[in-house]
């Protein structure tokens, strides 16, 4: 395992007990009976919906007839596990979860039909998004949003990046977010963040009419096995989560949509250059 991530490490934990009962035949009633605990907790674990102590990973490894060394690596993770990331102080549950699997995606790939997604935003770009769509927000409020929206972005920056894909509409490489002077900024950033490898950028141009992502926003974020991938999208202020095969295809056929419809990487590139030529100073 490389670089410890609680939140993934979590996730593993709980993948891997669930593939150990089912090889070991046992249903969660079985296995409940004989860890002498309930049901729920056992879907609790499986699901990764509350911490597994190392004691019960222990327990149900010896129950499950685990081979030792898969067990002792399964207790490691549970006590790393419960170690903590910055990101474990962020109030909202649901978003903390998703901060912890970009953290440690190998792949992220974010379509928008309107804005630039979060992990490309220039501070300045993010700080008039979060103010043009909150109804109502404190200075304190704002600056700490501004500063996990950068925060995020430092996995950019580390020794293994994940590759990153924008999709965006031709709207949001026009709409003016925080005036001319900040779109210029954002737009120049991202031509920089284009030119590195690994990055791939796109926009479906204004000429492709309507189609199958407008009004559409969503990250797939690809993970390392044994995580499985998985769909962020906010749907009406709610964080929803995708996971199964049926979902992930559907999305994925979705991508495969959006990039037959996008411009290629140089061309996108072209056109921002050419918009962004509009506002420079």
């Amino acid at each position: 395992m490389t670089g410890v991530n609680p939140s993934l490490r979590h996730h593993e934990v709980a993948t891997r007990l669930r593939a150990l009962r089912l090889d070991a035949g046992l249903t969660m009633k079985e296995a409940a009976e004989r860890l002498e605990c309930s049901v729920a907790k056992i879907s609790r674990l499986e699901t990764a919906a509350r911490g597994v102590s190392p004691r019960d990973v222990r327990d149900l490894c010896v129950i499950y007839g685990a081979d030792p060394e898969e067990a002792a690596g399964l207790i490691e993770m549970a006590r790393q596990a419960r170690t903590s990331e910055w990101w474990e102080e962020y109030p909202d549950e649901r978003f903390r979860s998703y901060i912890g699997h970009e953290a440690d995606a190998t792949s992220i790939l974010s379509y928008d039909s309107g804005i630039f997604p979060g992990i490309v935003q220039t501070r300045e770009y993010a700080r008039a998004i979060i103010l043009g769509v909150a109804e109502r927000i404190g200075a304190d409020t704002l600056d700490k949003r501004v500063e996990l929206r950068m925060r995020r972005q430092e996995i950019l920056h580390k020794k293994d990046p994940p590759r990153v894909h924008v999709i965006v509409d031709e709207s949001a490489v026009h709409r003016r977010v925080g005036g001319a002077e900040v779109l210029y900024g954002q737009l120049s950033h991202l031509l920089d963040l284009a030119r590195r490898p690994g990055v791939t950028l796109q926009v479906i141009p204004f000429a492709a009419g309507a189609h199958q992502g407008l009004n559409e926003a969503f990250t797939l974020l690809e993970m390392a096995d044994p995580i499985p991938d998985v769909i962020y999208q906010e749907v009406g202020g709610r964080i929803e989560y995708f996971r199964k095969d049926k979902e992930l295809l559907a999305y994925r056929r979705l991508i495969d949509h959006l990039r037959a419809t996008g411009l290629g990487h140089d061309a996108s590139m072209a056109l921002i250059e050419e918009v962004s030529q509009k506002y420079s100073f």
